[in-house]
């Protein structure tokens, strides 16, 4: 994983239900899923101290690679259908 605010379109992945990045802060390793592109019911898992400053990192990273995350939207969207 990419140093925190270095986040390269290779961190992102898609499970069944969003789009998710490890985002690390310091010694906690945060996983951020976006629930949609507009970075809308985002969910994290990794405890709360730290917590805001990864989701920062991540929706910056997030609109700097919107057009080539939408394909990995796009198969979230075709799972929950």
């Amino acid at each position: 994983m990419p140093g925190v605010g270095e986040l390269k379109l290779e961190s992102f992945f898609a499970s069944r239900s969003g789009v998710c990045v490890y985002v690390t802060i310091g010694k906690r390793t945060f996983r951020i899923q976006f629930v949609d592109p507009s970075a809308h019911g985002v969910v994290v898992e990794g405890g709360r101290e730290g917590a805001e400053e990864a989701c920062s990192v991540a929706r910056q990273a997030l609109r700097k690679h919107a057009e080539g995350l939408a394909p990995l939207f796009a198969k979230v969207a075709r799972a929950t259908t």
